[in-house]
């Protein structure tokens, strides 16, 4: 996730496991307490914006 579109309403949900929104109103993101960034990625939606692209054959 090196980027981060603003004007895509579902992009924040395609990980779990950080605050929400992402990119906070300051454009800074919450850095987690924990090991890593603890970003998990979430399947399930990642895979139903897939369609219509080259890559919706990976589903």
């Amino acid at each position: 996730m090196e980027h981060h579109y603003l004007d895509v309403s579902w992009y924040d949900a395609l990980v779990d496991g950080i605050a929400k929104p992402i990119v906070q109103s300051d454009g800074c993101a919450i850095i987690p307490d924990g090991p890593g960034l603890g970003i998990k990625p979430n399947d399930t939606d990642m895979k139903a914006h897939l369609t219509g692209s080259y890559f919706a054959s990976l589903t």
